[in-house]
């Protein structure tokens, strides 16, 4: 990422949580203004409908004339594909590169769909050349998943879009699942990636966009450790079917692994709601609370509870029951808050943490310089946010 970029998305992630200081009222008009001025110069900011329109257009423009170039040039045998795909992708890879850098790292459109076609292009070249060869599946998936894996990663550091990085996390883990002891070697791998992207994602220096990233590689990860110990998936040996040869017998799970995977299915969930709720992490708070809600339905299956359909409507009244009456305590107690809790909308604690010292300092400076005249004044760090269409166009 050109330090340019980083300076935009850095500008970008700050004058949003100003905006939400501003709505929650901890900063005036004046302070907003100042911040706003203080950041890098950008150009003007495409709505979420045009580049909802831009990104149809591009995708849809590019991927016919790929499919007219095919039938044009009658380019069917799998050499041929996986050479043009490839070629393709480079080229697509190349143009989002000139699009993210003349656009100042500003969200099109345009750029996440060149980049999503790029690492299409590239990852579906690489499964035409290795169909050539007549392999397996799983063989298949072992030589191709480590090249879409990279593919993705790079991509995500590179321009920022943080859904790349959760892809590369899965082509990781389903690399992982084409081994001996498939299911241990899911949880090893998923377990690992988690404590290296929580690790990597509290250091200091990185972008927004790639910490956001790299938050996506850690949810990845915790979900894939639920599927792996989720009771419905060990008793169809889901992991295991993933790596599975052509005419080799099934999966059948012991009954010690099943009762692991009938507490696994009841005590995951409950771990990551602790865990999030101690460290005001609202991310394991929401997997939790979704890891709650399968295990249940997987219970209603096994146990015969009830039609599926009531368990979950059940289950989510009480839910939406619970928050109603968690919002009304919260809002009930001193500030607004209790035991550090708030229901008011006060932004991401970690980034207000981060960021708000720098909007205070700025409030303060007698005359903010012109972003034009010399390098950007903010250099702030964290958060999730970012340009390029890292917040999620596509």
């Amino acid at each position: 990422m050109k330090p340019e970029w980083r300076a935009a998305d850095r500008g970008a992630e700050l004058l949003a949580a100003a905006r939400g200081w501003l709505a929650a009222g901890l900063i005036d008009e004046t302070t907003f203004g100042s911040i706003a001025a203080e950041g890098p110069t950008t150009g003007p900011r495409l709505g979420r409908t045009w580049r909802i329109l831009v990104f149809a257009c591009v995708v849809i423009g590019v991927s016919t004339s790929t499919a007219v170039a095919f039938l044009s040039f009658g380019l069917h045998e799998a050499t041929e594909v996986g050479c043009t795909l490839l070629l393709a992708g480079l080229a697509l890879a190349a143009v989002t590169e000139v699009v993210i850098d003349r656009c100042s790292f500003q969200p099109t459109g345009a750029e996440a769909a060149t980049s999503l076609l790029a690492t299409g292009y590239l990852c579906a070249g690489a499964f035409a050349l290795l169909d050539n060869l007549h392999l397996s599946w799983p063989e298949t998936l072992r030589l191709a998943c480590p090249w879409c894996a990279a593919v993705f990663a790079l991509a995500a550091w590179r321009w920022g879009f943080r859904l790349y990085g959760g892809a590369a996390a899965i082509f990781v883990l389903l690399l992982a699942a084409q081994f001996p002891g498939a299911r241990l070697a899911w949880i090893a791998t998923a377990s690992l990636l988690a404590a290296w992207a929580t690790a990597a994602a509290r250091g200091g220096g990185l972008a927004p966009s790639r910490r956001g990233s790299l938050e996506l590689v850690r949810i990845v990860s915790l979900a894939a450790i639920y599927a792996a110990v989720n009771y419905s998936s060990v008793d169809k040996g889901l992991i295991e079917e993933i790596g599975r040869a052509v005419g080799a017998p099934h999966h059948r799970a012991g009954r010690i692994s099943l009762l692991l995977a009938g507490a696994g299915s009841a005590l995951y969930p409950l771990g990551l709601l602790a865990r999030g709720l101690r460290s005001r992490d609202r991310a394991l708070i929401d997997l939790g609370i979704v890891a709650a809600g399968l295990s249940l339905a997987t219970a209603s299956v096994y146990l015969h509870l009830g039609p599926l359909w009531l368990v979950l409507a059940a289950s989510g009244g009480v839910l939406a029951g619970t928050s109603l009456l968690l919002e009304r305590w919260l809002r009930s107690g001193r500030d607004g808050e209790r035991f550090g809790f708030t229901a008011l909308p006060l932004g991401d604690e970690e980034r207000k943490k981060i960021l708000l010292p720098v909007a205070s300092a700025l409030a303060t400076t007698p005359e903010a310089p012109n972003p034009s005249a010399g390098p950007p004044g903010i250099a702030g760090t964290g958060g999730t946010f970012g340009g390029g269409g890292a917040d999620g166009t596509f």
